[in-house]
């Protein structure tokens, strides 16, 4: 503004004065340009399962106990000072319920010895049961156990197991 009024005041030929201010008010009444906005690409189970996986190491590597992403509390666990984590692969199961990730963990065990083990996390795709605490995509982690070993029963089948043999008086 200022240097409108400075323009104004000086001793220029009137023409110059017109243009330039002509110039300024195109400049100002031109449309900005609109930019489309990116389509968000639609997430595969696969990947949500990876990101809620990776969630939740972001929260333990920093202290937290990342309980909320666990079906049930009888499913979580404790990692010993995890430092970091690499997701290696994805499986969904057939019954497309469950995916299975692997993922490498860099952690400490009880006495301080810095490990390092391979992890395979059951993450339930779609909440089937009422003793699942669904989270983000409707999605949560049923158990996990060390790679190679047998996984543990999921609370889930646990209660299920429990429930029948009640109905049959065992």
């Amino acid at each position: 503004m200022t240097s409108i009024i400075q323009l104004a005041s000086r001793k220029v030929p009137l023409v110059v004065k017109i243009f330039v201010l002509m110039s300024l008010l195109i400049s100002c009444s031109s449309k900005p340009q609109e930019i489309a906005p990116t389509p968000t690409k639609e997430l595969t189970q696969k990947e949500k399962s990876e990101e809620i996986i990776s969630n939740y190491f972001d929260l333990i590597i920093n202290g937290s106990k990342g309980s909320e992403y666990f079906c049930s509390s009888n499913t979580s666990g404790d990692f010993f000072s995890p430092r970091s984590f690499k997701i290696l692969s994805s499986k969904i199961d057939s019954n497309e319920q469950n995916n299975r990730v692997l993922v490498r963990v860099d952690s400490s065990n009880r006495s301080g010895s810095p490990i390092t083990k391979t992890w395979e996390f059951v993450v339930r795709l779609k909440d089937h049961s009422p003793y699942t605490k669904p989270i983000k995509y409707n999605m949560c982690i049923d158990g996990f156990s060390e790679s190679g070993k047998q996984p543990e029963m999921t609370y889930e089948q646990d209660k299920l197991i429990k429930d029948l043999e009640k109905s049959l008086g065992r």
